[in-house]
């Protein structure tokens, strides 16, 4: 693989069977002895397609072995494009070293989001679109979490972090029938409603700085868990430190201490092991464990070059218009509230405090505006039309005046967290690939929607059609369809 080799898609399938013939041996929360001097452990965070991360790792640490022991906690795929790569690599030293090399299941590792997030076409380039659902077999075959050592100095490792059930004991996560979840997130019942949510919150949440448990808006699925809930589980179960992955993080690792509690000290980790992620410039990172009561040894690398500082500057610029867009509709409602004349204009002052109150950044914004895609005035007071300014941050569009500006725009494949899903089921009621679905085609798709559900739940197609056609144009394009499913899962987070 390193010198540009491929696999036969029949030695694939091969490694796949084999390897998913083993994960189902195992539980759903593996129980790994703890570390010792003779048998270090290190846990791998998400690699993220990259071969190269995962070469130099093994080229550190060694090949698996009784001394050498792994855990691979999760997203193996995506974002990279070495995704089918990495997979059989971790595959077939499964295979090899059952007992030395450990898998858990992450959010990538799900048919809906690496159908999303470049996977499965790389699979079906290099190998043909069955070997993608056999891939996908190995995904549903997956562990969910582990035990690293006895309690009470037990460590857990999961993806992504802790459900939102008080009081759930780890041994409760083994009753889940894993092989049923092709996808995780928690879209429709599989099994019942506390075990879907119980999966999709182990893959897809995070931990935040206030206490507290509520759902994780930012991506759309799992939830947010303050250090009283971390500690909470901690102590419930008898473990004394929580490992997750699941974010990026500049120099490839967090530790966040959370109580000391006699001889016992609580601490999370988040471990990262994709360097220069998305052209980001990190450092990848791995945690290695001679002993559970100890501190784990952290090493970092980087196994491709930095990105220069243009490219740097680029990426912070798209992942400004990243939020921009996410934003659109409440930066036009405060643009709205200042113009009061109805100009579609506004000053440059104006345009910069409008920005930092409703994307909450403190930036130099006079110093980026001229980055930005139509929003050409330089003085404060000169006038800034927001309706052009925000024309090039809608989703989607085809047919909207300044298509010039278009260029300065980011990749709309990075919007919302779950946007290629929402993107996806837009693109299936857009009929006639116009890319806006009109009265029409929104009618057709909630007929079919509601051949699927009992008489109590049937959805009214013109009710809805005139709530998501926020400007009341008769279509509905991208930006308004994303903007809707946004506005209710807010207004159900609110109520909730």
């Amino acid at each position: 693989f390193k010198t540009g080799g491929s696999l036969h898609a029949r030695y694939a399938v091969m490694v796949v069977k084999a390897a998913v013939e083993v994960l189902l041996s195992e539980p759903n929360v593996l129980q790994i002895a703890g570390p010792t001097e003779q048998s270090a452990v290190v846990v791998v965070g998400d690699l993220h397609g990259s071969l190269p991360d995962l070469d130099h790792i093994l080229r550190h640490y060694g090949w698996p072995h009784r001394g050498q022991r792994y855990i691979f906690n999760g997203d193996f795929v995506d974002r990279g494009d070495q995704g089918c790569e990495v997979l059989l690599v971790l595959l077939a030293l499964k295979v090899l070293f059952p007992t030395e090399v450990f898998l858990i299941r992450g959010n990538h590792e799900d048919a809906t989001i690496s159908a999303a997030y470049g996977f499965k076409d790389e699979a079906v380039t290099k190998f043909g679109p069955s070997v993608f659902g056999v891939f996908v077999t190995a995904f549903k075959a997956l562990p969910l979490c582990a035990l690293l050592g006895s309690r009470p100095n037990a460590i857990f490792i999961v993806h992504a972090g802790l459900p939102r059930q008080t009081g759930l004991q780890v041994s409760q996560i083994d009753r889940i029938d894993r092989t049923a979840y092709e996808s995780m997130l928690n879209d429709h019942i599989i099994t019942d409603l506390e075990t879907d949510t119980l999966i999709e919150d182990l893959t897809w949440s995070d931990p935040m700085l206030s206490n507290g448990i509520v759902p994780n808006d930012e991506r759309g699925a799992g939830i947010f868990f303050g250090p009283d809930a971390t500690l909470g589980f901690l102590q419930h179960n008898q473990i004394k430190t929580l490992i997750r992955s699941h974010e990026a993080m500049r120099v490839g690792h967090e530790r966040v201490a959370l109580s000391d509690e006699g001889d016992c000290h609580y601490t999370y980790w988040t471990v990262f092991s994709a360097s220069n992620y998305s052209n980001s410039g990190n450092t990848g990172a791995v945690l290695c464990y001679a002993h559970p009561s100890d501190e784990p040894e952290i090493h970092q690398y980087q196994s491709s070059a930095a990105p220069t500082a243009e490219v740097f500057r680029q990426n912070n610029i798209n992942r400004l218009e990243h939020f921009i867009s996410r934003r659109h509709f409440r930066l036009l409602e405060g643009f709205h509230q200042l113009d009061t004349d109805k100009t579609g204009k506004v000053t440059g002052d104006q345009w910069m405090a409008v920005m930092s109150e409703v994307l909450d950044m403190e930036l130099n914004w006079s110093t980026i505006r001229p980055s930005l895609a139509g929003t050409d005035s330089v003085g404060p007071q000169d006038a800034i039309d927001y309706t052009c300014f925000l024309e090039n941050y809608i989703l989607g569009s085809k047919s909207r005046p300044h298509r010039e500006n278009m260029k300065h725009a980011f990749s709309i494949a990075n919007l919302y967290e779950n946007f290629s899903l929402l993107n996806a089921v837009f693109k299936t009621w857009d009929a006639n690939h116009d890319g806006v679905v009109d009265r029409e085609e929104f009618v057709y798709g909630v007929t079919e929607l509601n051949r699927e559900l009992n008489e109590d739940s049937q959805i009214d197609a013109i009710h809805i059609f005139g709530l998501i056609d926020i400007d009341n144009s008769g279509e509905i394009d991208l930006n308004e369809w994303c903007e809707s499913f946004r506005l209710v899962r807010e207004q159900s987070c609110s109520q909730e």
